[in-house]
């Protein structure tokens, strides 16, 4: 072909579902994408794309000359950057999304660590609760909470959230401090709905010794009270610090004010369950033959250093004791 620079706009307009998306990920205008893919069909001699006004469909050719053409430049892209991992090391701009919670209480604190061990590797973090297209917006990496449904991706399980109930002391002092799961059928709960919309439901097990296995009789409490929260879920623990009620919060969120004494533990003797996937954090990447040395680095950092975070206590028996 004359120009095989007028694949490259085809390619991402496939992946991205519009010229304009396409345009803005290659930092072109739309009207260059159009104008490329023209040029590329009068070549052909074939219409790659049936066209409406709010979405492009590839006609039969086109999803032949796509995969074809797909995996060659994915070929020529990997050998790109196996040379310059070979020449430089890990090096690059690496895009990642992740959800809010996590990006403000794990993945920023963990960024200067991250920039001294690889100082070639510059990071685009994008904070966003709904979990994108990595390959169609092109994010290298994504991290998010839930179990991960699409299976275009590798994915790797990277943290199971501690959680822990708290009220504020003045709550306490005007409602009291529940001492089984029963009595907050007595008290204003503020409750927060994940991802899933689904209806939430607090479950505590009496605690038993760090690590052990078993069936211990389950205690399910589905909370009632005047405010529910969604999206932002740490919001819950602005509302307990207003004094607003009982909630259920992810404990590294609640840490610094277990520490001042604005937040109380409640029911130390009860392990909240992990009933679900919401508690749980992903790391995903797209399938590809040839990982660059960038996102394998940032990867093989983000499992190592969880390990550790795995190992601390955050049982409510310990958080009581460590703070009252």
């Amino acid at each position: 072909m004359e120009n095989i620079k007028d694949l490259i706009p085809f390619v991402q307009a496939v992946k991205s579902g519009s010229f304009t998306a396409a345009a803005a990920h290659l930092d072109v205008s739309t009207t260059a994408v159009s104008k490329s893919i023209a040029r590329l069909e009068r070549r052909l001699d074939t219409r790659l794309f049936n066209r409406t006004t709010r979405r492009l469909h590839l006609t039969a050719e086109g999803q032949t000359f796509f995969e074809y053409v797909d995996a060659a430049l994915a070929h020529v892209e990997h050998g790109v950057h196996l040379m310059r991992d070979m020449r430089e090391g890990p090096v690059g701009k690496l895009r990642i999304s992740t959800g809010t919670y996590f990006g403000r209480f794990f993945l920023l604190p963990l960024v200067p660590d991250f920039f001294a061990a690889f100082p070639k590797v510059d990071l685009e973090i994008s904070m966003n609760d709904a979990m994108p297209d990595l390959v169609g917006e092109g994010f290298d990496v994504g991290i998010h909470l839930g179990k991960p449904k699409e299976s275009r991706y590798v994915s790797r399980h990277l943290y199971r959230l501690p959680l822990v109930l708290v009220a504020s002391p003045s709550y306490l002092a005007r409602k009291g401090e529940p001492a089984t799961p029963a009595d907050l059928a007595g008290h204003d709960c503020i409750v927060a709905v994940g991802p899933s919309g689904a209806n939430t439901v607090w479950s505590f097990r009496p605690a038993g010794p760090r690590g052990a296995k078993g069936t211990r009789h389950q205690h399910p409490h589905e909370p009632k009270g005047r405010l529910v929260v969604s999206k932002l879920l740490d919001t819950v623990v602005d509302a307990a610090l207003m004094d607003l009620g009982v909630t259920v919060a992810f404990v590294e969120s609640v840490l610094p004010h277990l520490e001042s004494g604005r937040l109380r533990v409640l029911l130390p003797d009860f392990q909240m369950d992990y009933d679900g996937s919401e508690t749980e954090i992903f790391l995903q990447y797209p399938h590809r033959e040839y990982l660059s040395l960038k996102v394998r680095v940032f990867v093989d950092f983000m499992i190592e250093r969880f390990r550790d975070y795995e190992r601390i206590d955050y049982s409510p028996a310990t958080l009581k004791a460590r703070y009252g």
